[in-house]
C-alpha cells in the first residue's frame, strides 16, 4: 500500500484537511516540482470572481457593553485579525448553525 507523507501544515494553511490529490499537489508545489501560475493577472481575475460571488456587505451600527468591546478587540488581536472581521465571522457562524447559542 502506497502511503502519502503528510507535511506539517502551519496555521496559515487555508485548508485544515487535504484529500490525497490535494496533498500530492501541495507536496509537489513545496518541492518545486510544479510551477505556480500565480501572476498579477490571475490574482486580479480571481479577486473579481470573489467580489462577485461574495455578495454585498452592509454597514451596521451595534452598541456593545464596554467590557464586551474590549474583549472582542483583545480576542481579535490574539487571532491577528481586525475586530470587525471577527464580529462578522461570529455572526455568520451563528446564522449558519456552526456556532450554537447556550441561551434557549
Amino acid at each position: 500500500m502506497n502511503k502519502t507523507k503528510y507535511l506539517d501544515l502551519t496555521a496559515l494553511e487555508p485548508i485544515d484537511q487535504l484529500d490525497t490529490e490535494e496533498l500530492e499537489f501541495h507536496n509537489a508545489l513545496t518541492k518545486g516540482e510544479t510551477v505556480s501560475i500565480d501572476t498579477e493577472e490571475t490574482r486580479r481575475y480571481y479577486a473579481k470572481v470573489f467580489q462577485v460571488s461574495n455578495g454585498r456587505s452592509r454597514a451596521v451600527n451595534v452598541r456593545l457593553k464596554e467590557q464586551d468591546y474590549i474583549g472582542l478587540k483583545t480576542k481579535a488581536l490574539e487571532l491577528g485579525m481586525p475586530y470587525q472581521s471577527l464580529l462578522n465571522s461570529i455572526i455568520h457562524q451563528y446564522l449558519t448553525g456552526k456556532l450554537i447559542s447556550s441561551i434557549r
